[in-house]
């Protein structure tokens, strides 16, 4: 049954929104319910007076936009990230297109928000067709979600009115806060994706371009015979062992790196190793401990062992700082060390505290104010020192991964008693192929490699050359004798020499002292740089490993290792971070719009599906409307409505009391008086002509 409030005024039966009265209630489409003025409290129309054929047959063809959208949005999304991966890494050189990579990324993130907003938006606009048909809303509320799936404001506004709402809107709240939050979120997708792309300086390799270090297969040296079985090293490996103890920093002692551009890097091949070398090693013992005194004359003494039987003592003198050297014959010199020093000690209210007794009955103070002592014992042995090596800013840097001794092979007639050492892993070619002890016999014999043998573990083992690390017989033991001569002297103070001590002779023992501070770390330290002066001059004068005898002299090819040469280059560099939150907000505007896609489907929530289109508030007004007979042939779906709207001519004036309107442009064109019908004052004033 229609219902008409008493106070409203009939139709005119001239109205040109109507060819002419209808005889009984228009129908909606198919459905049987009449077009009529609907209360506030009447319950929701059942689903089928939406129109039902179209809801069942063109779900998904009515959200094909927000589908393409997404479709759209997600193939861009890819492309981006396929092209940042692409060049994530590269020079910016390498981009070839006129627009940058930062212009084109942007360009096609503003498409992606564009997309993202859309689907955002028609989420929301449906929104509003499902709170106005679960319970009776304030109109106002159809401006509040218009707004909120146009703006980040509106969207804010929208989520907060909602949650005014209480526990009625907590479904719809929930669906529309990650809806607002991609709107207002969705103006910063571009800066973001923008940030994602960085440039950092990096390491490029010039093809073509080797560099070097140098390193020493085989050391000769230089001699000279000055008696029967007495042999004296050159004059040049004495300085640089004269200067490795008293300027081990000197620049004479750097093992200088071949790296056109300052930044070098070498193979290690998995092993941890770029290059080894042969080389001198130390190693000490704080023999501290061992020492006992001072008696009540003052001295102090330390039990020194010596490998071949003898065993003297050490005595310093009472009253004087004191400093003894003693040469041993270890490996190729045993070197002990005992040093008046104040290092031990702490200084306190009452003066030194020290560890060791340092007062007597006699003496007030152990060696004129010098409270305590330490002593060492350091064993000077050729070795294969192993380095994992690179040249950063033309400094090359070098970390020793191990080191192997090289011990004297008496019994190889062939070698002539070089001291000789297997390197193992050992690498011969850029196959990177790891040689052992228990393989190194199988590598391959090519064209100028050549071989010997080295007793490794009682076994004699056949390897190549390259593999085989030597220093010559002859030459290791000159260079034995003239070094356990300048480790053997003694020491005193003399006021003339400050803070230093006489040493007459052998003036380069001093800086052991370390000017009363000597201490174990200190003699360990002095004693590796007197060693790396030495392997200094191997690598820089030592031979390659194929070495081969010509006309009674050696002849080597030339030691070192070749590397990589890098240049600073400007690469393009990815932040992934900084793509999170574009990806974040196009996966949860796919989740929203499924949820409404879904909802739909189901024809139990009585909803007409209608999202932002404006028409249906125009045709399905409050009450009863004059478009009645027209939209009596249409379906009540966007369609029917949109064709429905295309026979309706209209025009927006303003009515005599001032007010705009739509009225039929016929009416208007011929100049009809427009007057004003109420149809339900409490909900909308309808007009005719």
């Amino acid at each position: 049954m229609t219902t008409t409030p008493a106070h409203a005024s009939p139709m005119p039966a001239d109205s040109p929104f109507m060819s002419e009265a209808p005889s009984k209630p228009p129908s909606f489409g198919d459905s049987s319910t009449a077009l009529r003025s609907v209360s506030v409290n009447d319950p929701p129309p059942p689903p089928s007076s939406w129109g039902s054929g179209p809801r069942r047959r063109h779900i998904l063809g009515l959200w094909k936009w927000e589908l393409g959208s997404f479709a759209v949005a997600v193939g861009l999304m890819g492309a981006i990230i396929g092209l940042l991966a692409e060049y994530n890494g590269r020079e910016v050189s390498e981009w070839h297109l006129s627009m940058n990579l930062s212009t084109l990324v942007a360009l096609l993130s503003t498409v992606i928000r564009a997309n993202i907003v859309m689907m955002v938006s028609s989420v929301i606009s449906q929104l509003k067709w499902s709170w106005f048909t679960a319970r009776p809303q304030p109109l106002r509320h159809l401006q509040d979600f218009d707004s909120g799936s146009r703006t980040g404001v509106g969207s804010l506004r929208l989520v907060w009115m909602l949650l005014r709402r209480g526990r009625t809107a907590l479904a719809l709240a929930a669906c529309a806060l990650p809806a607002a939050a991609v709107v207002a979120l969705s103006f910063v997708v571009g800066p973001f994706m923008q940030q994602a792309i960085k440039t950092e300086i990096c390491p490029r390799f010039l093809p073509n371009v080797n560099s070097s270090i140098p390193v020493s297969s085989y050391y000769q040296g230089q001699w000279y015979r000055i008696a029967a079985g007495m042999w004296e090293i050159n004059v040049d490996m004495k300085g640089s062992m004269i200067q490795g103890l008293t300027n081990p920093r000197s620049h004479d002692l750097a093992v200088q790196a071949f790296c056109p551009t300052g930044n070098c890097t070498f193979p290690d091949y998995g092993t941890g190793v770029t290059h080894a070398s042969l080389g001198m090693c130390s190693s000490c013992n704080d023999r501290t401990a061992e020492v006992s005194g001072p008696d009540d004359k003052g001295n102090i003494t330390l039990r020194m062992s010596r490998r071949y039987g003898s065993d003297p003592w050490i005595t310093l003198k009472s009253g004087q700082p004191y400093l003894s050297v003693v040469s041993d014959t270890g490996a190729m010199t045993d070197v002990t060390i005992l040093s008046a020093s104040n290092s031990p000690c702490t200084n306190t209210t009452h003066g030194f505290a020290c560890p060791h007794r340092n007062t007597t009955e006699s003496k007030e103070g152990f060696y004129g104010g010098i409270g305590d002592f330490i002593a060492a014992t350091c064993t000077l042995y050729p070795c294969i020192k192993a380095y994992s090596g690179s040249v950063r800013e033309g400094k090359l840097l070098e970390d020793i991964a191990a080191t192997t001794e090289v011990r004297a092979d008496l019994f190889n007639t062939s070698n002539l008693g070089n001291y000789t050492a297997l390197r193992s892993p050992c690498i011969l070619d850029h196959t990177g192929t790891w040689y052992t002890e228990a393989n190194v016999s199988l590598a391959p014999k090519v064209p100028g490699r050549t071989w010997d043998w080295v007793v490794v573990d009682d076994n004699n083992i056949t390897a190549p050359n390259a593999c085989l690390y030597k220093l010559n017989a002859v030459y290791a033991r000159a260079l034995a004798a003239f070094m356990t001569d300048v480790f053997d002297g003694t020491c005193t103070y003399d006021t003339r020499q400050g803070d230093d001590l006489w040493c007459r002779d052998r003036w380069w023992l001093s800086p052991l002292y370390n000017q009363g501070n000597s201490s174990f770390p200190s003699i360990a330290k002095a004693m590796d740089d007197f060693a790396n002066a030495i392997t200094t001059k191997f690598r820089t004068a030592g031979w390659g490993p194929d070495e081969h005898w010509v006309y009674g002299q050696w002849h080597g090819a030339g030691g070192g290792v070749e590397g990589a040469v890098l240049q600073n280059s400007i690469c393009t560099s990815l932040d992934w971070r900084w793509l999170l939150l574009p990806c974040g907000l196009l996966a949860i505007s796919a989740v929203l719009l499924a949820w409404v896609i879904a909802r739909s489907f189901d024809r139990g929530t009585g909803e007409p599906l209608w999202k932002s289109n404006v028409l249906p508030l125009v045709l399905y007004g409050l009450g009863t409307g004059a478009w009645a007979e027209k939209m009596g042939r249409y379906d009540t779906g966007l369609s029917g409505i949109e064709a429905a709207a295309e026979e309706m001519t209209v025009r927006c004036v303003v009515r005599e009391d001032g007010r705009p309107g739509f009225v039929s442009a016929t009416a208007a064109e011929i100049g009809t008086p427009v007057r004003r019908y109420s149809i339900d004052s409490l909900l909308i004033d309808r007009t005719a002509v």
